[in-house]
């Protein structure tokens, strides 16, 4: 289960997708984030990248076979009438890019999987030449310059005004990496020009290598960043505008394996799996009335980085599979909780506020 954010009518959204057999199913929630509102299938693509372009939902790469290394197709859906519309083909065929979207541009960002593939450390662009909401002529890819550094299963963010920022990923030899780097236009340069106006600039280093495959999301001049399916209990913090500079923030006593994040609003969201030996568990909100006032006070607090990790915590209901057993969360929501200056909640009950219940 993948996340993805995406804006419509005028508010943000969370988004999940999924690959089944022969589609790509994707689920819209309601603004609350309580409820799917809208289902709707790409028929006929197993989809590996699903990301937002200006209003429509943008789908790329494909799943991996004996015979098929990929996929040059991107499609469009425009979420309000579910119309699917295909944009011209990327140059390389692609199985898992990283896909990132400015105003005007989409990035395809080398590939996560698989580890031999010819597309792995190429970048590709698709300039959309004027600010209009469908695509217009002469709209096209072009290959950007090789990235100062080669590594491939990498993140991508987009810093408004400043620009793609990729983070970690595997180098050539197999190494994981700490090093990011910054796509940036040449000075003087304007929208169009193809992959020869863009320039890749080092930027500051990671604390931790994340096994090489991290995932990050952008929010407020900030980047967040844990590791993909790694046993984690922290995730680094990157503040642009204060000198650029990385933070660790430990946040749970419990590690944690993180499948996807998207950040919603002032939420992160992220799909996590629990695993124990080979099992694998559903987590969900016992009591939702607590749960609501637990983050009602973590909210009010508008401590942005607090309310980034508490929601780790609260998006817990997004595990979708069930094992046996019970895991409890309880001290470490009233150790947040007296962080956030709460007092209250932190007396308030034995009773745990959230709760896996293993069938």
């Amino acid at each position: 289960l993948c996340l993805s954010h995406f804006v419509f009518r005028s508010h943000e959204r969370l988004t999940t997708f999924v690959s089944i057999e022969n589609a790509t199913q994707v689920w819209i929630l309601n603004r609350e984030c309580s409820a799917v509102e809208i289902e709707l299938q790409l028929r006929g693509r197993k989809c590996t990248t699903v990301f937002t372009f200006q209003d429509k939902l943008v789908f790329m790469g494909g799943w991996q076979s004996e015979n098929v290394t990929g996929s040059r197709n991107v499609d469009l859906m425009d979420i309000s009438t579910g119309q699917v519309s295909s944009i011209p083909d990327m140059i390389k065929a692609r199985n898992s890019p990283v896909g990132v979207a400015t105003e005007n541009e989409i990035f395809a960002i080398c590939n996560r999987w698989p580890s031999d593939s010819p597309s792995r450390f190429s970048n590709e662009v698709y300039e959309t030449f004027k600010r209009v909401k469908e695509f217009l002529p002469p709209s096209r890819w072009s290959l950007l310059p090789l990235m100062i550094e080669e590594r491939t299963r990498c993140a991508a963010v987009n810093i408004p005004d400043y620009g793609i920022l990729v983070i970690g990923g595997i180098g050539w030899n197999g190494s994981p990496l700490r090093s990011t780097e910054l796509l940036t236009r040449r000075s003087g340069e304007v929208g169009g020009g193809g992959g020869e106006k863009w320039q890749w600039l080092p930027y500051t280093p990671m604390n931790k290598e994340h096994c090489g495959d991290p995932l990050a999301v952008y929010y407020q001049g900030r980047v967040y960043v844990v590791g993909w399916v790694e046993q984690m209990c922290m995730m680094e913090m990157l503040d642009v505008a204060a000198g650029g500079q990385w933070t660790s923030l430990n946040f749970f006593r419990q590690n944690l394996k993180i499948y996807s994040m998207a950040c919603v609003g002032n939420e992160l969201f992220a799909s996590s799996i629990i695993r124990k030996q080979t099992d694998q568990l559903k987590i969900y909100f016992k009591e939702e009335t607590e749960v609501s006032e637990f983050w009602s006070a973590a909210s009010a607090t508008k401590n942005e980085d607090l309310i980034i990790v508490c929601s780790i915590l609260v998006t817990m209901k997004w595990e979708m599979l069930k094992t046996s057993g019970v895991f409890h969360v309880n001290a470490e929501i009233k150790g947040m909780m007296s962080l956030l200056g709460c007092p209250r909640m932190t007396q308030k009950s034995e009773t745990p506020k959230v709760e896996a219940l293993f069938e």
